[in-house]
């Protein structure tokens, strides 16, 4: 059996105390249950680049569960937790200086 220092333990039980998992966000603040997906026509991208800042703005977003974006085809789909609206998403492209429009389901296919 492995022993641990005091010390390391005392850490690991202080980080599940604080609720630390690890990912950098509230554990509280995850909601189980169905997520939904959107997507929007991104347009004022140039780049690659662009696509990647829009990524990891909205993995930071509260209710955004997931997301990609394509430089190549403008296109944006995030999958939002139950409670998120897809405003929330488009908010949150448009913080960077991009125009943002939701795609009808008929679009997206």
């Amino acid at each position: 059996m492995k022993r641990i220092a005091p010390t390391a333990l005392a850490a690991s039980i202080l980080a599940l105390a604080a609720g630390c998992d690890g990912t950098g966000r509230d554990p509280a603040a995850r909601v189980d249950g169905p997520s939904w997906h959107t997507t929007f026509q991104v347009e004022g991208m140039h780049c690659n680049g662009c696509a990647e800042a829009i990524v990891a703005e909205l993995k930071e977003t509260p209710g955004v569960r997931s997301a990609t974006c394509a430089f190549e085809t403008k296109r944006c789909n995030v999958e939002l937790m139950p409670t998120a609206t897809a405003d929330t998403a488009a908010k949150a492209i448009r913080k960077l200086g991009y125009t943002v429009t939701p795609e009808s389901p008929a679009e997206s296919k």
